[in-house]
């Protein structure tokens, strides 16, 4: 198999630059043309933009799939790309905006909620008007409240809290538990926190508080005092060991099943690291809303440098140290690379995410928050191997089998996003975030 590429002029943002393959045998992608990032936005996000993504899976899927490209709009001073950002958001306000509510498909509305939290904290910081600001934010802060104190809390073998607050104290003072993952603080909970420090940020550039989004953001950020885990090298991992007797984990420590009634733990296994390509711009809204070179960014940056360091050190598998042509990551974020989620019920009965089956999470383009040279040119450099040979995609994209669990139609998810040029275009923007430089509060 030979791979020729021709570039016509000396840009991806300014030129069209075709990839020929020449085959012995195997079809090794479907995009003939690389598409310059003007016309692949124009055909990907701006599309995408024009729909209403706020209900249902599709929250999920653009919360996720948007982030990277919206930062970058505005981190470019992209005018164009702002309006289809400020189209889409408008039309939430006027025609979506009373059908959302934060007590319906919970994780569905916060990754979604999040979106608007950062669309809402960029326009005020780069000082863009949006005519639906104040609407949105103070739907926001009457949402956070609402599950904050009041709306019903579940929890593993017990009974409702009434309000995630109280959870969260739960687990805080919690040390001896019947299950380990009982303690777990779960993306739900991860994302209120940073939701909540946005609105703090943005309260604060308005020279305004409120007490209760203040709390939140108090306990979120002794939740990551107490919960993390430096090594004796500066490197951190969130809450080592918490889901170690839970199903999803109970395969970590092998990459082969020959008997299912045997479990193969590890102690003080991380998070997974699809879950966890969040966490740089989760904590970035937390340390945004301190000042700066307060004990609380100080702090909060402490965490994301340790991250840094154990993503590329410990979890990421560049090109040169694989038998393939794009980076990979392992399953967990303590570098252990065993089986998660076997028999998942979207999944058929005996498979499960075999070592490096999460690393499609990666070219979603969040680990770009981490702010990083090192992490740009990896985001550089497989914005370039597009489109990627079947190899890599049978490794990196597990559909689901449960097909009311992903929106075939999305042309942000699925092969459907490998293929029109969307997740090439994230990785493009993703070699570009500089983000972890976001403005602070003074």
């Amino acid at each position: 198999m030979k791979r020729i590429v021709l570039f016509i002029g000396n840009s991806f943002t300014s030129v069209i630059f075709a990839t020929y393959t020449i085959l012995f045998g195997a079809q090794v992608g479907w995009n003939d043309i690389k598409l310059n990032s003007e016309q692949l936005w124009n055909s990907t996000v701006k599309e995408y933009l024009q729909k209403e993504l706020w209900n249902g899976n599709e929250a999920y899927i653009a919360g996720n799939s948007l982030m990277v490209p919206m930062h970058i709009a505005f981190q470019e001073h992209k005018k164009e790309w702002i309006t289809d950002f400020h189209f889409h958001f408008s039309n939430l306000s006027k025609n979506g905006l009373d059908s959302l509510s934060i007590n319906e498909e919970r994780l569905n509305t916060l990754q979604y909620y999040y979106l608007i939290s950062r669309f809402l904290y960029l326009s005020l910081t780069n000082q863009v008007s949006f005519t639906y600001e104040e609407k949105l934010t103070n739907h926001l802060i009457k949402e956070m409240k609402k599950i904050w104190i009041n709306s019903p809390a579940w929890m593993w073998d017990m009974e409702n809290f009434t309000g995630v607050k109280d959870r969260v104290l739960w687990k805080l003072k919690s040390i001896a538990v019947k299950k380990s993952y009982y303690r777990a603080i779960t993306d739900e909970e991860l994302f209120i926190f940073s939701i909540s420090a946005d609105l703090k940020s943005i309260l604060s550039l308005q020279g305004k508080r409120d007490p209760i989004i203040d709390d939140i953001v108090s306990v979120g950020y002794t939740t990551y005092v107490n919960e993390s885990t430096f090594t004796s090298t500066g490197k951190w991992i969130f809450q080592p060991g918490v889901y170690k007797d839970h199903p999803d984990y109970k395969y970590a420590g092998t990459d082969f099943i020959f008997n299912e009634e045997l479990s193969f733990h590890v102690n003080n296994i991380g998070k997974d690291t699809s879950h966890s390509h969040r966490f740089p711009l989760w904590i970035i809204s937390l340390k945004n809303c301190f000042p700066n070179k307060s004990k609380q960014s100080l702090f909060l940056q402490k965490i994301l440098t340790g991250l840094e360091s154990q993503f590329y050190e410990e979890v990421l598998v560049l090109p040169k140290d694989s038998n393939y042509l794009i980076p990979l990551t392992k399953n967990y974020m303590d570098g252990t690379n065993g089986i998660y989620r076997y028999n998942y019920p979207s999944l058929n009965h005996g498979d499960g995410y075999y070592p490096f089956e999460l690393s499609g999470t990666f070219t979603l383009g969040w680990w770009s928050f981490l702010g990083t040279n090192r992490i740009r040119q990896v985001y550089r450099d497989l914005s370039l191997e597009f489109p990627l040979h079947h190899r890599e995609l049978d490794v990196i994209l597990k559909e689901p089998t449960d097909k009311k669990r992903v929106n075939l139609k999305s042309i942000a998810s699925g092969e459907l996003a490998f293929k029109n040029g969307y997740r090439q275009l994230i990785c493009y923007l993703a070699s570009k975030n500089i983000s972890n430089n976001g403005t602070q509060i003074e």
